[in-house]
C-alpha cells in the first residue's frame, strides 16, 4: 500500500479498516497516551462519535473536523434550537469545545458545507457506565421526539412517580446536568422506560 511504503516509522500502524468494525478496547490496550485525530465522513460522524465516546477512559482527547451543523448541534446550550439529543447525550460524557471554523475555501475541491474543528474531552465527572448511557439515551428519544410536548406528556409513565426535575418544561429547557439527574433516579428507582 502507498501510505505503508510512504511512512516508514516505527512508531506508526497503519490500519486499513472501517472504524465502526474495529475493536477499540484491543486496538488501545497497549498505550498509555491517546489522541484521536481525524476529518470524520460527515454521513456518519454521529455513529463515529458514539462509537469513541463511551472509550474514553482509554482517551486523552479527540479532535475532530465535523460538519458545522453537526458540530453546532453538539455543541449546543440548553434554550437553544440546536440543543438535543446528540448535545445531551455527548455533554454528559465529554467537555465539547469549538476550536477553529473551516469555511469551503480551503478545500479543494471546494464542499457545499462549512466545517467545525471540535476538541472532545473527558468530564470529571459523567456518565460512566453503559447501562446510564443505555438509559440516558432512551430518556433522550421519548422527550426531544416529541419536543414541542412538556415532560409530563412525553414521559407520563414516570410523572406520578414524582422526579426531581420539573415536569412543566420541555426537553430543550433541561440542562444536560438535569438529564444526568434524572438519569441516575430512574436507575436508582428501577424504573424501566
Amino acid at each position: 500500500m502507498f501510505l505503508k511504503k510512504k511512512i516508514l516509522k516505527k512508531n506508526f500502524d497503519l490500519i486499513n479498516d472501517d472504524f465502526l468494525n474495529i475493536d477499540l478496547t484491543k486496538l488501545f490496550k497497549d498505550y498509555k497516551s491517546i489522541r484521536i485525530i481525524g476529518n470524520l465522513p460527515y454521513n456518519i460522524s454521529s455513529k463515529i462519535l458514539f462509537k469513541i465516546i463511551p472509550e474514553l477512559d482509554l482517551i486523552d482527547n479527540c479532535y475532530f473536523m465535523l460538519q458545522k451543523e453537526v458540530a453546532d448541534r453538539i455543541i449546543s446550550k440548553s434554550g437553544s434550537k440546536n440543543y438535543g439529543r446528540l448535545s445531551v447525550n455527548i455533554q454528559s460524557i465529554c467537555d465539547v469545545d469549538k476550536v477553529l471554523s473551516i469555511p469551503p475555501e480551503v478545500f479543494v475541491p471546494k464542499p457545499k458545507v462549512h466545517s467545525s474543528f471540535v476538541r472532545f474531552s473527558k468530564k470529571k465527572t459523567y456518565i460512566n457506565s453503559t447501562k446510564k448511557i443505555e438509559v440516558l439515551k432512551k430518556i433522550t428519544k421519548l422527550t426531544f421526539g416529541k419536543r414541542r410536548k412538556i415532560l409530563k406528556n412525553t414521559l407520563s409513565s414516570i410523572y406520578n412517580l414524582k422526579p426531581p426535575i420539573d415536569f412543566s418544561l420541555r426537553a430543550e429547557d433541561l440542562s444536560v446536568d438535569q438529564y444526568i439527574l434524572l438519569t441516575k433516579w430512574i436507575i436508582d428507582k428501577k424504573i424501566v422506560l
